[in-house]
């Protein structure tokens, strides 16, 4: 979603800060890419990996460089004693929380200027993908999962509530065609040294579609104009 930005000319600092956003100038980038290169399937807003963290009390990393997106400098919970503070700040209203509800004002503005031609997508992450970028840095994560996993589950329960808070609020903003969720874990945004690798068996608990996609495919039959849901899978 940031190459939207990228190809009007502008960097990600000149449309976003920790808690604000442009609408103005996302739902002109989007109104522009969509036109120029004729996407089969198109988001209609500016979406990156912090939504929520600094409602929290983390912060983002803003990059000023071209051809790099937003990632999480400090994460809300460094340890475990953090967490009981953190989940009480849940839920977070996606219409009231830092960049949400500018998001959404952008995403407005396209679907009623495109949404009677193109399908515009909402989008958001699953699971244990979602829990790396809102609460814990993935390389404490995964240690989580073989030290503690009843709490990463939990974790994924919450991270799971607040995705489809937000699904639920795209599509009350006017997104008409199927989910694009994204599940990646365990192999990137491991820092300067590369990704974190895991073991498979380890993922099984937090990353098995049956305990946590299953709530996002019913959240899109219901808040959906279309009946079906659908993700990106990264391994």
């Amino acid at each position: 979603m940031a190459q939207a930005i990228f190809d009007m000319g502008w960097r990600i600092r000149e449309i976003t800060t920790q808690t604000e956003l442009d609408s103005d100038k996302v739902a002109e980038a989007f109104f522009t890419n969509i036109k120029k290169y004729d996407y089969d399937l198109c988001f209609g807003t500016y979406i990156d990996h912090g939504y929520g963290v600094p409602s929290l009390g983390g912060v983002l990393d803003i990059p000023e460089k071209f051809g790099v997106s937003v990632s999480v400098k400090e994460h809300p919970v460094s340890k475990k004693e953090d967490w009981n503070r953190i989940k009480k700040k849940f839920p977070l209203d996606p219409l009231k929380h830092d960049r949400m509800p500018q998001a959404l004002k952008a995403l407005k503005a396209v679907c009623k200027e495109l949404g009677a031609t193109h399908p515009i997508s909402p989008m958001s992450y699953v699971g244990i993908g979602f829990v790396q970028h809102l609460f814990r840095k993935v390389s404490d994560l995964t240690v989580d999962c073989y030290e503690d996993p009843d709490w990463v589950d939990e974790m994924c329960q919450v991270a799971t509530d607040f995705s489809m808070d937000w699904i639920r609020a795209q599509y009350e903003a006017g997104a008409n065609t199927h989910l694009t969720l994204n599940d990646s874990f365990g192999t990137e945004l491991g820092g300067p040294g590369g990704g974190v690798l895991m073991a498979p068996s380890c993922q099984l608990l937090p990353a098995t579609p049956g305990l946590h996609f299953k709530a996002w495919v019913d959240a899109t039959h219901k808040y959906g104009k279309y009946p079906s849901g659908s993700w990106k899978q990264g391994c």
